[in-house]
């Protein structure tokens, strides 16, 4: 009886699907009315999506960024960070290098500033296994915060089966680096921005210390003015350009964005290093962009795809910015301009620099899950039950091979599944050789092991280079990729640094130019080995000062 009457009064609701009128004002009756328009042709309604869905949905994309982000420290340039938070709990951010014998006293620009004293917090409270689990919250909240941002009822199963295979495609980059921070500024930004699209509201202006915060975390915060200023561009279109293809919100405001970006341009200039570290960005941007060899020595700046890369976590960026530009084409009479400008800028980045596919893959499965909307006004029962166990098996596949370390295993990093940092850590024993003979002095290295002998020694270890590309340069940084492998190389720069140890990592040396250098110092009288274990291998050189040494563990 309950359907009948719905029949015969209608409901009101959207545009009837059949010939776009609305339908007739009357009282809503039963959970499963229908509706009908003014031409009389019943269409059905489908109810919201459960609450228990829902949670269930929330639930599964939550649990899956968590585990991805919870596994061992094994991020090199982690151990530089919290040396740095250190420094800066004591002293302040830092102005001038302290911690390379080639860089010392040169201005130091720190854009991570805040994030390594946040880690840095963390771990002195919580140890490492703290640490595995802030990466894991994180990445949760970020995911769980665009998920948020883009959610509709009728869609819902859609966009949990895209976030979660977002994780997949951004699976190489969830390590504890400033850029999860930024993912999840990143889901606050679009999702205020789509409210202020839909109604305007007052939360607008909480991007303005957002923004602050944002750039004091990580270099990338122009990002955020650029989304701000995408949305602007679409105000502007859509009040002043008529076209049939362009969405129409009832009240663009193009006033508020121009005030907002504004205000958010001002906000980035309060950094310890105020007008510098507003334009180091632009500094960074163009060293990077112009360094070839950046390019091809440094694995996060090379394209996807590139040689030895890993197919099975490119397959999931392919699939996604196919299926987003999909959506963009379907839904062409419902065109965002600021989606549709963020989402090729994105994919221009991500296309020619491997760190950039996280951040694409995020925000274009948010553009696809709001497209869906029009694409999917009424799903049926038997797609959301097919998106719907998709999502589940997604989500098993992950809380299944992420704690076995299957994944890992399949996408070729050394990461391993739990908090914590490594145990058997190939440093750990020469380094407290070090530090139980209260050694101090330059010791050359490779960016990779200079993570932990900061960590562990600085200010008394001095590094040759570590990750730090923002302050070595271009020329420092090929100089110091180009020579390591090179026995002359190597006494060209002894003679011009005059170097005091040497330390190898044996998994990291076994190219033929490594091991000849390794092999040729073993023979030169002028250095020693005091230590040598399956891992790690270390030099002083025979000078007056540490000739007692030499003596006692060559």
């Amino acid at each position: 009886l309950a359907e009948l009457t719905a029949r015969r009064q209608g409901r009101d609701g959207v545009d009837c699907p059949v010939c776009s009128r609305k339908p007739r004002q009357a009282p809503e009756t039963g959970s499963s009315a229908l509706r009908r328009c003014d031409r009389g042709r019943p269409a059905a309604v489908y109810g919201p999506t459960s609450p228990w869905l829902t949670v269930l949905l929330f639930s599964l994309v939550a649990v899956s960024g968590f585990l991805f982000g919870l596994h061992k420290i094994t991020d090199s340039d982690t151990l530089w960070h919290l040396k740095v938070g250190q420094l800066v709990l004591q002293q302040g951010p830092p102005h001038v290098d302290t911690f390379s014998f080639r860089t010392v006293g040169r201005e130091w620009i720190d854009k991570d500033w805040l994030f390594q004293l946040s880690i840095y917090l963390v771990n002195r409270l919580f140890d490492f296994n703290g640490l595995s689990v802030l990466a894991g919250l994180m990445i949760a909240l970020a995911w769980v915060l665009f998920l948020y941002g883009c959610w509709d009822e009728r869609t819902g199963p859609l966009s949990a089966c895209l976030f979660l295979f977002s994780l997949w495609a951004a699976s190489d980059r969830l390590n504890l680096r400033p850029e999860i921070f930024s993912f999840a500024i990143m889901a606050v930004y679009f999702v205020i921005l789509e409210k202020d699209h839909a109604k305007p509201t007052k939360l607008l202006f909480l991007l303005v210390p957002l923004q602050a915060l944002w750039a004091n975390i990580e270099g990338i915060w122009p990002i955020g003015l650029s989304i701000i200023g995408a949305y602007f561009a679409e105000a502007l279109v859509s009040r002043y350009v008529s076209k049939p293809w362009i969405e129409r919100p009832e009240k663009p405001a193009p006033a508020r964005l121009l005030v907002l970006l504004a205000l958010c341009s001002a906000a980035c200039f309060a950094n310890p290093y105020f007008a510098k570290g507003f334009l180091f960005p632009l500094t960074l941007l163009r060293e990077v962009s112009m360094a070839h060899y950046f390019k091809e020595a440094i694995v996060e700046l090379r394209p996807p795809f590139a040689e030895g890369d890993s197919t099975f976590v490119r397959i999931p960026f392919v699939i996604i910015a196919a299926l987003s530009c999909l959506s963009f084409i379907l839904n062409f009479r419902k065109l965002r301009p600021a989606h549709v400008l963020l989402w090729a800028a994105l994919l221009i980045l991500a296309s020619r620099a491997t760190r950039n596919v996280g951040l694409f893959s995020l925000c274009a499965c948010f553009f696809a899950a709001i497209n869906s909307r029009s694409l999917l006004a009424h799903p049926n029962s038997g797609l959301r039950a097919g998106l719907l166990t998709t999502a589940s098996a997604l989500a098993l596949f992950y809380f299944i091979s992420i704690p076995t370390n299957k994944f890992y295993q399949l996408d070729g990093t050394t990461r391993y599944f739990g908090p914590g940092f490594p145990m058997n850590y190939e440093l750990e024993r020469p380094v407290d050789m070090l530090k139980a003979l209260g050694w101090k002095g330059k010791i050359w290295c490779d960016e990779i092991s200079a993570g932990y002998l900061m960590w562990r020694g600085a200010p008394d270890f001095k590094v040759y280079v570590d990750g730090r590309l923002e302050l070595y340069g271009p020329k420092l940084m090929q100089d110091a990729f180009e020579r390591r492998n090179d026995f002359f190389s190597f006494e060209q720069e002894d003679l011009r640094w005059n170097f005091d140890a040497a330390i190898f990592v044996r998994a990291r040396s076994m190219d033929p130019g490594s091991l000849a250098l390794v092999d040729k110092l073993y023979a030169d009288p002028h250095w020693a080995l005091i230590y040598l274990d399956p891992a790690a291998a270390l030099y002083l050189k025979d000078t007056p000062e540490q000739h007692a040494l030499i003596r006692q563990y060559r």
